[in-house]
């Protein structure tokens, strides 16, 4: 999936480890919201182990279904605000071909955000 091809351009990018995968076990019985789990894994072609009942049967409720969402894992939200800001910064300040150039008297660099949609559409985002 692309956000993680994004995660992963980023972390290289900053040097930084913003998620790491560990999978993650869904169960429950199987006419419920695990179905409509599992149909939206499907539908989106995300890798899925579908576990066997012999292999869960004795440790959870006769009726439920388990399977693996292997893509799934932890994102380090703090970590990732934090790189986010800076790569942000990064588009939005530049250095002075000329040091002193710009300063409060001359010439000043000011910029005023008031439609944030507009400008993530710009970006690209």
């Amino acid at each position: 999936m692309m956000c993680y091809q994004l995660w992963s351009h980023l972390e290289k990018e900053a040097n930084v480890e913003l998620y790491r995968c560990t999978g993650l076990l869904v169960m429950g019985p199987e006419q419920g919201d695990y179905q409509v789990f599992k149909s939206t894994l499907e539908r989106n072609k995300v890798p899925i182990v579908i576990l066997p009942k012999e292999e869960f049967s004795q440790h959870i409720p006769h009726g439920n279904a388990a399977l693996v969402d292997t893509t799934a894992g932890v994102l380090y939200v703090d970590r990732t605000i934090k790189t986010v800001q800076v790569i942000k910064m990064n588009v939005c300040y530049w250095r002075e071909k000329v040091p002193g150039s710009y300063n409060v008297q001359h010439r000043f660099p000011c910029f005023i955000q008031l439609d944030m949609m507009a400008s993530q559409q710009e970006l690209g985002e």
